[in-house]
């Protein structure tokens, strides 16, 4: 997935570095600013996610030499932002303007209070 995907870009939780482990570092070739999360598409949308670099260590905060993966504060950032995604996915812009009060009040005149019946029998 591309760094400019919406799974990094969340609005409430944007990724915007990440950081591999020292081992990692070593042995990769590539550019290591940006995270390297697949995704398999199922009807147009990403619903499969996988990595060739390890991230659960790395939530546990293994600081373990030999695996390659992400620092633990990145792997966390990065599996929050997965589960979110997959939670709730993207939040488009609505189509059209939100009316300005909640609650299908309407929008002019009085506000009005419900009615609440009486219990029966009093």
């Amino acid at each position: 997935m591309p760094p400019s995907s919406e799974l990094y870009n969340l609005p409430f939780d944007k990724i915007e570095e990440v950081r591999y482990r020292q081992f990692t570092r070593k042995i990769s070739v590539g550019d290591l600013r940006y995270p390297r999360i697949k995704a398999i598409a199922v009807k147009g949308r990403p619903a499969v996610f996988f990595s060739r670099e390890d991230l659960s260590a790395g939530i546990v905060g293994e600081p373990i030499d030999g695996i390659a993966g992400y620092e633990p504060a990145s792997a966390t950032a990065l599996m929050r932002a997965l589960v979110m995604y997959g939670a709730f996915g993207y939040p488009k812009p609505p189509a059209t303007q939100p009316a300005t009060k909640p609650g299908g009040y309407p929008t002019t005149g009085p506000a009005t209070k419900p009615v609440v019946a009486a219990p029966a029998g009093k």
